[in-house]
């Protein structure tokens, strides 16, 4: 009693402030997201240990004893086990945040990997914008309504400035507050913008309406397999149009239980017209398609209505259903009228204009409008500088106001002071074409740099705090978070800059042709780069970037600009460019800050300085024509040179290296100049090399060609250029498959590749059956594959079964219908792999799509008794322990076999455990003449790693009583099964109960969060456990300890022939669950919940 008392006084001892308990919750309170694993395995074996006192203690309460210091020692246990309690839900609720903050980040990961941006930005900046209480008029209109209610597409349409982007926010608030009242309905948007031009719109437009529906789960579903399939090393090729195309047609139809889908689409004539790259024919495609195809799906969509805008205008004229509204003069008057209203009040100046004369111009402003929201904001901007609110001069600015848009830009220009004129031309040159949206810090860097004078920035030019933008009033806008953004206040500025008319006016020296304008940032931007680097401020950490406003953007965007710029102009930077290429020390500063080959954020890693072997290769990577042209007349021998080069990163070199540098160690890219410009899709580039002397079919280290990367990348006018040119097609197909080309596929075919290759261990067929793409099964089908023919296999001792040797088991293994159904319909033979597979599926065990498979292969015949090996069970135990007991009625009914006497135990003891989830299977297989306690062989799992210690059991009651199937363990013992058999994983039957309800317990059921439903969850495990616990006490069961140690060297070697249960020993060897362990999660079990 006195050790026993010494052991409550250091169990309460930890109880103490300075406990513990206290020292745990003080830790807990400071670890911040994400929570560390070993943190967590801390605790629990703190609490382990805890809980083997606690068992300790109450098996001497359970005893006889009545003496004082024995109700002394309850009281503190029952402190203790309160405590111990209150540790639990501690551990278990952060259990739960740190499981809800791991879902939460990988969310966030892969809705920022299908659509990067904020996609309400832009909605809350024109509704920030939106003056309260406009658009009503339409809102409470008709066609809006209709539309709603059913229509399945309504253009609105105006001219410049009238206010549609105002009116599409408009009709966003108002549907989500639709939304919300008609919970099921969907809502998204998306606004198009020339600031975006240079960007591939219709796929950014389909990845962010496909990321905001990603508010269905069944969506998010399908987003995160495609982050799957095409993020990271793994991914068979970029991710393109038409897979976010058929991602979304497929999310849009599994919203179909949804009342109804709005789509908003705002500015779509600002969306280029290009006629080579289709983009907005693209996007009117899929509008159509969509509006057709779904009736449950309403798009609208704006856009100016002018000879700018004539594609868009015909589309309309080919749908007869589709509603359109037109902004005109008189739909604005109410909204102009109550803006201007709002405006002269809030002017210090305009306010104390009398009520009659306001109403009076308020009126004539809107006259003069012509129904553009634009041009009455521009002449408001003119007003406020008013320092008096003389009627008079409110009149003459009236009468003076320019009556067109153009002219109004033109005044603003004029009224910009001299001295600061080349500034801000330079500065909305910037803003006009920059390839991301520029801080305010940035555009006034911009402006004074000038290219041709050294320094290129003179300190004297500096701007300070606002800079150039008072000067730009009326041109310019403040936007993003802050407001620390620039951007043109509407897209007809960047229109007036490039237009004809401003070539004429005297204020010409503004205006720009966007080749040249490009050209002029590209050099602003190396000559900058050049400045940073030779400043003494230079540090060569990310101090430098705040030193040098413009320096990120300068080395992310020079190439592009450059590229933009066109032929002409980027010859004239040829020189230049090369010359940073090949300046050595100052181009690894540079892609320290971008490197192209690995994008990352600045600076990331100082010890990574991942670099090609010449400066061609960058210069080809980068899609450099005229820089290619140049270096390859220098330097001729580099064309055939590897630019890569392999390296051990310093990075990784410490306990834990960045990300990048570990795929980089492992996973090194490999290939010439040519090769660069193929993966990278320059295909002028790939032109220009081969014309110059490279080689078409030099290999990279891992054997890779252009021709294969082209393929990888589903390229096809590059594909078709390289085989016109003399690319050889050998060892290229499978390439081109994991691309999912059936074009290339069928060009490569054409060429003279070989459809039954076996390339590496891999058949095309097989590849293409196990990603599914049933299509190029069929074209390679058609070209001659042998659907039967099997990977050749040197030692089957060794195979792995999670390689696929035929078409038809790989493709069973992912669980692909179409393409099984495909290859059965050619003759493909059933072999008992893809039987096995139906029923495991890969990793994460089978679906139902699995089990369709399944179905299928039994209709077609399938062997029900396949010969598997010697290490796995027979198809009917497998779909036994799937619980699918219809599937493994239908394999008995077509002759899988079950022999009572069966030596190897497979066809009998193995059969009998996997069927006690169902009492009636079991009573079934009993029937047949199945002993009771029939012993089994032990086996591994086929593909998905099930616990071994849950399947494996000595007996069939061993396992009935650790999953819990009271009538099972009934039926059994009423068959003449014995309690008291000893064999593996827990022992006996009794303490396999006990694992089983810990396991129960601690890993099933609800989160520990829903306290009520984890509550009636483990009464309803406790309830079961004393069932079982009280047949197997009438039953004779012993109360004794586990048989021993196992011997795993018997284990590893049990195969077909010798029992599970032969396999006891009494050599005292360690094995997984030893019996201080086993205490822990049987004893303590028995004493908490049998004996409560």
């Amino acid at each position: 009693m006195r050790r026993l008392d010494a052991k409550v006084k250091k169990v309460q001892d930890n109880t103490a402030s300075s406990g513990f308990i206290a020292r745990a919750r003080s830790e807990w309170e400071r670890v911040k997201y994400p929570l560390k694993e070993s943190t967590m395995l801390k605790l629990r074996d703190i609490l382990q240990e805890q809980k083997l006192d606690l068992i300790l203690i109450i098996n001497v309460l359970n005893t006889d004893a009545s003496s004082a210091e024995t109700e002394t020692l309850a009281q503190h246990m029952s402190q203790l086990s309160c405590n111990i309690s209150q540790l639990e839900a501690d551990v278990g609720e952060n259990k739960n945040i740190l499981k809800a903050s791991v879902q939460d980040l990988k969310r966030k990961e892969v809705l920022g990997w299908i659509y990067s941006q904020d996609p309400f930005m832009l909605y809350q900046s024109r509704e920030s914008r939106r003056h309260p209480g406009t658009c009503q008029w339409f809102l409470q209109g008709r066609e809006y309504l209709q539309w709603r209610s059913t229509g399945p597409l309504l253009w609105v349409k105006g001219e410049v400035g009238c206010g549609k982007s105002f009116l599409c926010s408009a009709v966003i608030r108002h549907l989500q507050s639709y939304c919300t009242a008609q919970s099921d309905n969907i809502l998204v948007h998306f606004f198009f913008s020339f600031a975006d031009s240079h960007r591939p719109n219709p796929l950014l437009c389909l990845s962010s309406i496909l990321r905001q529906m990603c508010v269905n789960d069944r969506v998010l579903q399908n987003v995160e397999e495609l982050y799957e399939k095409f993020n990271g090393s793994t991914a068979s090729r970029p991710l393109e149009y038409h897979d976010i195309e058929l991602a979304l047609d497929s999310a849009i139809a599994c919203l179909q239980q949804c009342k109804e889908v709005y789509i908003i689409l705002d500015a779509l004539d600002e969306l280029p017209n290009d006629p080579d790259e289709y983009q907005r024919s693209r996007v009117l495609s899929w509008i159509k398609a969509i509006a057709t195809r779904y009736r449950h799906v309403h798009i609208l969509f704006t856009s100016r209505s002018n000879s700018n805008s004539r594609d868009i205008e015909d589309f309309v004229g080919t749908i007869p259903s589709i509603e359109i509204v037109t902004i005109d003069a008189m739909s604005n008057r109410d909204d102009m009228f109550s803006y201007l209203e709002a405006q002269f009040k809030k002017s210090h100046v305009l306010n104390k204009v009398p009520g009659h004369s306001l109403s009076q111009t308020l009126n004539s402003m809107i006259s003069l409008s012509g129904g553009m929201f634009l041009w009455v904001h521009l002449q408001m901007v003119e007003l406020t500088k008013l320092p008096t609110p003389r009627l008079k001069d409110i009149d003459h600015i009236l009468k003076t106001m320019p009556p067109r848009l153009d002219d109004t830009y033109v005044r603003m220009l004029q009224n910009i002071h001299y001295l600061l004129s080349s500034e801000a031309a330079r500065a909305l040159l910037w803003l006009s074409l920059s390839l991301r949206p520029l801080r305010l810090v940035e555009v006034n860097e911009s402006c004074i740099i000038m290219p041709q004078n050294r320094p290129v920035i003179a300190e004297e030019d500096r701007l300070e705090g606002e800079g150039i933008l008072p000067c730009l009033s009326g041109l310019v806008r403040r936007t993003g978070i802050d407001n620390k953004y620039l951007a043109l206040s509407h897209f007809s500025v960047k229109e007036f800059l490039t237009s004809e008319a401003l070539k004429h006016d005297t204020c010409s020296s503004y205006g720009f042709q966007d080749n040249s304008a490009h050209a002029l940032i590209a050099e602003s931007c190396i000559t900058y780069i050049n400045h940073c680097y030779c400043s003494e401020n230079r540090t060569g950490s990310r101090t430098d970037l705040e030193q040098f406003p413009l320096l990120e953007y300068a080395c992310r965007y020079w190439f592009e600009h450059m590229i933009l710029a066109g032929g002409e102009e980027q010859m004239s930077l040829a020189s230049l460019a090369s010359t940073l290429l090949q300046s050595g020390e100052k181009w690894k500063y540079v892609t320290l800050i971008y490197n192209h080959m690995i994008p990352d954020v600045p600076f990331s890693c100082a010890a990574r300085q991942l670099t090609l072997r010449t400066p061609l290769g960058w210069a080809a990577a980068l899609g450099l024509e005229s820089v290619v042209h140049l270096l390859a007349l220098q330097r001729p021998a580099d064309l055939h040179m590897i630019q890569d080069i392999r390296f051990d990163p310093k990075c990784f070199q410490v306990q834990e290296p960045c990300e990048e540098c570990y795929m980089i160690r492992f996973y090194p890219t490999s290939g010439t100049a040519l090769m660069k410009a193929a993966q990278f899709g320059h295909t002028s580039i790939v032109k220009r090399l081969i014309n110059d002397g490279a080689d078409i079919n030099s290999r990279g280290e891992f054997g890779k060609t252009a021709l294969s990367i082209a393929c990888r990348c589903g390229n096809t006018d590059l594909v078709k250029y390289l085989l016109d040119s003399g690319a050889s097609p050998s060892g290229v197909l499978t390439e081109a498959i994991r691309g999912s080309s059936t074009l290339i596929c069928q060009l490569l075919l054409d060429a003279g590749a070989v459809a039954d290759e076996e390339i590496k261990g891999e058949i095309h067929l097989i590849v293409a059956a196990e990603l599914d793409y049933d299509h190029i099964c069929q074209v390679l089908l058609d070209y001659g594959a042998d659907v039967n023919r099997l990977i050749e296999v040197d030692d089957w001792e060794t195979w792995d079964p999670a390689i696929a040797t035929d078409a038809l088991t790989g493709a069973t293994m992912f669980g692909n219908i179409e393409t099984v159904e495909l290859l059965l319909s050619n003759g493909a033979h059933i072999r008992g792999s893809a039987l096995a597979y139906s029923l495991t599926g890969v990793e994460d065990g089978p679906s139902d799509k699995h089990r369709e498979i399944c179905n299928i292969l039994i209709e077609h015949g399938a062997d029900m008794n396949p010969d598997l090996g010697a290490f796995f069970n027979t198809p009917l135990a497998m779909a036994l322990y799937n619980g699918w007991l219809d599937i493994a009625r239908c394999m008995i009914s077509k002759g899988a076999r079950i022999e009572p006497s069966d030596p190897t135990c497979l066809l009998a003891g193995n059969i009998l455990v996997a069927a006690v989830s169902s009492v009636d299977m079991t009573r079934e297989i009993l029937g047949i003449g199945v002993a009771a306690d029939s012993p089994i062989a032990a086996v591994h799992q086929w593909a998905w790693g099930m616990d071994g210690d849950a399947c494996n059991f000595t007996t069939a009651l061993q396992a009935a009583a650790y999953h819990g199937h009271v009538g099972t363990v009934e039926l059994l013992l009423a068959n003449g099964a014995n309690p008291n058999v000893l064999g593996p994983p827990y022992g006996s039957t009794l303490f396999s109960l006990f694992a089983g309800t810990c396991y129960a317990i601690e890993n099933i059921g609800p989160e520990s969060h829903e306290k009520e439903a984890k509550k009636a969850y483990n009464l309803s495990v406790r309830d079961k456990t004393i069932q079982i616990y009280k047949v197997l006490q009438e039953r004779g069961v012993q109360n004794i300890i586990p048989w021993g140690s196992l011997n795993y060297d018997a284990y590893r070697t049990c195969v077909r022939g010798i029992k599970y249960s032969s396999i006891r020993t009494a050599n005292a060897m360690t094995r997984s669950i030893d019996e201080e362990k086993f205490a822990i999660l049987s004893g303590g079990t028995f004493c908490r919940v049998v004996r409560s």
